[in-house]
């Protein structure tokens, strides 16, 4: 960046911008000297408007590139110039610049737009390795007098780079930092105004301006314009809900790259990933950030359901179920399954066919989404007691009650024709009762009369 100043002489003045080494507050010989004879190691930048013929001086308002504390343009100290100036000894301001390019080792200077340069390693020539030094203005007028002034005056404005920023976000702009007040413009989506980097939220594209100050009053305008970009339209979908088990895929749309998360730790940078053997703990919202090609970001979510399959209730078996039982009819809720194992497609069990033990029977049903519960179903079958009655012989007519035994114990005792209480006035000759433990086993009881 250049270094600007303003500068005003009236009458005869001469004038030095000098790079001094070591300190900053070099002085040098007065009059014909300028204030800068003696200073050294430096470099130096003349603009002078005195004819001195002895230092080698053109008649003209002239500028030099000199060094080591010499005015002298006859030594070997003169690095370039004179050259001549247009009449400078106006009292009205002229504007001096200097740049200097470490790549190419040129120094640059300006006054008024008139240029002379030099190029030359000063860095090791000059200043013996030194990177930095100190600059400052010297000055003189013989035994003339008149005013001298310098003013920093503003750098050449770099323009503010027009800048994006998505919809509802905030950026920091930046206007020169070497002013030394700002007035931006008023706006709402602006603050604060006064400052060099203010904080800006627009909803829609903006130019904001602002008028820099600089020191000795100088001003700058400028202004930078605000994009503002929609934020993608973020989508997110799944193809659930799907049984437990099986793959589910997670589908978004909207921009150029796509960031998943979700239940358990779940992540993903894949626009349509998916989830293979996906179990009940996977269950649950699963989130998308969307960013487009400007870097712009929406977010979308999408729930995640895991289908287990139908709860299945059986109703109540009458358990245990003895061998010679007739055939019982399984069912379940909800209907429409089928069973498997010892038993009927459609649930009829038949414990005589499938003997005496434990068997296991499975029935299976589907839910509308096609996800499939099972459960299995214990039934016992038992074996049906050898019934025994003990013979009792001939009973006579008028013969006390007899108490008849059978096993296994725990039966109960009918008649097939009478009942028990009618036994003892049964009729001369052969008549049957039976037990009615399963199978029965029927007694014939031989009445006869007494003699």
């Amino acid at each position: 960046m250049p270094h600007i100043f303003r500068m005003q002489g009236c009458q005869w003045s001469r004038w030095h911008s000098v790079y001094p080494r070591y300190i900053n507050s070099a002085l040098g010989g007065g009059g014909g000297s300028i204030g800068y004879e003696g200073i050294t190691p430096s470099i130096a930048v003349e603009y002078d408007d005195y004819f001195n013929s002895a230092a080698g001086d053109p008649t003209n308002d002239h500028m030099a590139v000199i060094s080591m504390g010499s005015v002298d343009h006859n030594l070997p100290s003169n690095l370039t110039g004179p050259i001549n100036l247009p009449n400078i000894e106006d009292c009205m301001e002229h504007c001096f610049a200097v740049v200097w390019d470490p790549v190419s080792h040129t120094l640059t200077c300006s006054l008024d737009g008139e240029l002379i340069s030099y190029t030359g390693d000063i860095v090791n020539t000059i200043f013996s390795g030194t990177t930095q030094v100190y600059y400052g203005f010297s000055s003189g007028t013989g035994g003339l007098s008149n005013i001298h002034r310098v003013c920093f005056g503003p750098p050449p404005l770099t323009p503010m780079a027009d800048v994006s920023v998505c919809e509802g976000e905030s950026i920091d702009l930046q206007a020169d930092e070497n002013g030394v007040d700002w007035n931006w413009a008023p706006d709402p989506t602006l603050t604060p105004l006064n400052v060099s980097d203010p904080t800006a939220t627009p909803t829609v594209t903006t130019d904001y301006m602002v008028t820099i100050e600089y020191a000795c009053g100088y001003f700058n305008l400028d202004t930078v314009t605000v994009t503002v970009a929609p934020k993608p339209d973020a989508t997110a979908t799944n193809d659930g809900p799907v049984c437990e088990g099986e793959t589910l895929t997670l589908m978004s749309d909207g921009g150029t790259s796509y960031e998943w998360d979700g239940p358990s730790g779940y992540s993903s940078f894949v626009q349509e990933p998916s989830i293979q053997n996906i179990i009940l703990s996977m269950e649950g919202l699963y989130t998308v950030t969307v960013t487009d090609a400007a870097g712009c970001t929406d977010i979308a979510s999408t729930l995640v359901e895991i289908d287990t399959g139908p709860v299945i209730d059986v109703d109540p078996i009458p358990m245990p179920l003895c061998e010679n039982s007739d055939p019982i009819q399984l069912s379940a809720d909800p209907g429409g399954g089928f069973w498997d194992g010892d038993i009927t497609p459609g649930g009829l069990f038949d414990p005589g066919y499938v003997g005496v033990g434990i068997h296991t029977v499975t029935y299976t049903v589907s839910n509308a989404n096609g996800c499939t519960s099972t459960v299995d179903v214990n039934i016992e079958v038992s074996s049906v007691p050898e019934v025994l009655i003990d013979p009792q012989g001939d009973i006579c007519l008028g013969s006390a009650p007899v108490q008849l035994t059978g096993s296994p114990v725990g039966g109960y005792w009918e008649e097939r024709s009478r009942s028990m209480e009618s036994l003892i006035r049964l009729s001369p000759g052969s008549d049957s009762m039976s037990s009615p433990i399963r199978p029965m086993m029927e007694m014939v009881v031989q009445v006869q009369r007494k003699s």
